[in-house]
């Protein structure tokens, strides 16, 4: 089990509803709408990978991992969901034309290294060893 006691999608929903009140006018810009269609095309495309390889993309319950994935999105990023949540929140900014959109992006990313994705590299070099050692020389973490 993670430190995280939040799915990281759920923190994803409170900060950009944390922005979203805080805003005060919205605004599609061509910005906005390919940082939110790419950001969500990555994270479909990197979950769609955990069911072509058999494991779970569960980031609060490890238990059922089963493999490491190195194909698709994750030759570009070890954590492409989350990549894709923070782009995704990044567009926030463009979309309410805000700079707190941009900090909140950022805090987000911050938060998510130190106390879901660090918690999960621990695991999984436990887990699977130079295996993963090896894909993290290879991969970077975010991008």
């Amino acid at each position: 089990m993670l430190q995280m006691k939040v799915p990281p999608m759920l923190l994803l929903v409170l900060c950009y509803t944390l922005v979203y009140l805080q805003s005060r006018q919205i605004y599609f810009s061509f910005t906005a709408l390919l940082l939110i269609s790419s950001s969500s095309a990555l994270m479909l495309a990197a979950t769609f990978q955990f069911k072509l390889n058999q494991t779970s993309p569960n980031p609060i319950n490890t238990q059922r991992v089963s493999n490491i994935i190195q194909t698709g999105a994750f030759k570009l990023s070890r954590n492409p969901i989350y990549l894709g949540a923070f782009i995704f929140l990044l567009s926030s900014a463009f979309v309410f034309r805000t700079v707190f959109g941009f900090f909140v992006s950022v805090l987000f990313s911050l938060f998510l290294t130190q106390f879901q994705i660090k918690p999960e590299e621990a695991f999984l070099k436990g887990k699977f060893g130079k295996e993963y050692e090896d894909y993290c020389q290879r991969v970077r973490r975010w991008l």
